[in-house]
């Protein structure tokens, strides 16, 4: 047996004691009951999942990135008490935004916040900025910005002359 073998046969056994029977049912009915490629489908399994996560990772990257743009222009476009509002949605939110996201956003901020007192290097005493704030909103504070039935979602969104 060589010694890619011998990893392999550890991590099935190491598989084997850690993974339920009742976890390995539907794998052990699609093999036959053949335990080893049970194992084996299961671990193509995690990496299919692996794989599937990684892309997960990517569109959500891109997805807050076109979103935040235009989040951006939009709270620019806002007026609160005679004055326009910056650019950064995310520190000084227009009133719609805070209704429909300012309790992701609160604690989105809560958490760069703990990040930045953790942080090493030149940024180490750096306040938290926009980029803190949106790196920190997670992939589920999107379906509290993205159209529906919701007027404010709809104006948001309207398309301007």
């Amino acid at each position: 047996m060589t010694s890619s073998g011998a990893i392999l046969s550890a991590t099935d056994a190491a598989v084997r004691s850690a993974v339920s029977t009742a976890r390995l049912k539907p794998y052990l009915a699609e093999t036959g009951s053949n335990t080893n490629d049970a194992i084996r489908l299961y671990q193509w399994n995690i990496e299919l999942s692996a794989a599937a996560y990684e892309l997960l990772h990517f569109f959500e990257v891109a997805l807050r990135n076109a979103i935040d743009a235009q989040l951006c222009r939009w709270n620019a476009e806002q007026v609160r008490d005679g004055a326009g509002l910056g650019r950064d949605w995310l520190m000084d939110p227009a009133s719609l935004l805070n209704r429909l996201a300012g309790k992701d956003i609160a604690e989105a901020k809560r958490r760069a916040g703990v990040a930045a007192r953790r942080r090493t290097g030149p940024r180490k005493h750096a306040p938290v900025e926009h980029a803190d704030v949106l790196a920190n909103l997670s992939l589920g504070t999107w379906r509290y910005l993205l159209p529906d039935n919701d007027e404010g979602r709809q104006f948001l969104w309207r398309k301007r002359s």
